[in-house]
């Protein structure tokens, strides 16, 4: 007989009490074999009664009695014990398996998974808060579908024992990771000749754009603006002629060139970050008559004009 099967570890007691026939000996058991010596030791003077004060989560188990003279011998039913503990050692995973520090780096729509691990029992009760404000969200992880600025912040989750009513907590810091992929302009086709269409085609653009625009000549002079592309909304320029059209990738095409579409061209892009970056190009046309023959048209990066900031107004 016990005084319960479900005790809290460090603050209940277990009290197990062996009943049988008199006179017999005693002997107890836990988990099939012979109870162990520490334990032995919260035996009553009979050897009927186990007492645990402050029982710990290593013993939980099955306990057993037997009571035995020298012509018979009963073992009673075991009788399992539960022990509660925890949360204990709460941490966030990405992904399951990989171990976090105080910040991982996301890749711009990128999905990702963070779980929420701890010692305990029963399974503690999760929640989870981002930047300090509470998540509808009950489970042991956190997805997020695709990873822009607006994820950025300090994820939190607290677990809590319904059954110790203790909790702990663990916090990680999500950013975006930096780009690594340099950006470049191609004009398609590379030369172009007076009346085709051209498209100074952009690769390695920004993930987490913000804001881009195109101009004809230098960025420092706002009357050579062509065309602007915030937020999905475009926006035409002092110096569009109605020939410039542009695209979510930061591309422009430029339609029935003549000469005087030839020159520089700059673009323009900044971040959700900040991080404004400056490209040219130098756009090439040949005359119809020169059959075909035009020079193609060199790229080049402004190094210099590369720099962080808040976005550049127009």
């Amino acid at each position: 007989m016990t005084n319960s099967t479900a005790l809290v570890e460090r603050r209940d007691t277990l009290r197990l009490t062996c009943s049988g026939p008199s006179p017999a000996e005693v002997r107890w058991f836990f988990n099939g074999d012979t109870l162990p010596i520490a334990v032995r030791l919260g035996l009553s003077p009979d050897g009927r009664v186990l007492t645990r004060h402050g029982i710990r989560r290593e013993e939980a188990g099955a306990y057993q009695c037997e009571v035995w003279n020298p012509v018979s011998v009963s073992r009673s039913e075991p009788i399992n014990l539960t022990v509660y503990f925890g949360p204990e050692r709460v941490a966030i995973l990405q992904d399951s398996t990989a171990r976090t520090g105080c910040t991982i780096k996301v890749d711009f729509n990128t999905f990702f998974t963070l779980w929420c691990v701890s010692q305990s029992c029963p399974e503690p009760e999760y929640t989870w808060a981002f930047n300090g404000r509470a998540l509808k969200n009950g489970q042991d992880h956190l997805n997020i579908s695709s990873m822009t600025a607006a994820q950025e912040g300090t994820y939190t989750c607290i677990a809590k024992n319904p059954k110790t009513l203790l909790s702990g907590s663990a916090s990680v810091v999500v950013k975006l990771s930096a780009a690594v992929v340099a950006m470049t302009i191609v004009p398609v086709p590379t030369r172009p000749m007076e009346g085709q269409d051209v498209t100074l085609t952009v690769h390695g653009y920004p993930k987490d754009l913000l804001v881009y625009a195109w101009y004809r000549g230098p960025a420092s002079e706002p009357n050579r603006l062509l065309s602007q592309l915030p937020s999905g909304n475009w926006i035409a320029g002092p110096a569009h002629t109605g020939r410039e059209v542009g695209f979510a990738n930061c591309s422009l095409l430029v339609q029935k060139l003549n000469l005087t579409d030839a020159g520089r061209y700059t673009l323009k892009t900044v971040t959700l970050q900040g991080k404004t970056e400056t490209l040219e190009v130098e756009l090439q046309v040949a005359r119809e008559c020169a059959g075909g023959d035009g020079e193609r048209g060199g790229l080049f990066s402004d190094k210099g004009s590369q720099k962080r900031g808040s976005a550049f107004s127009i």
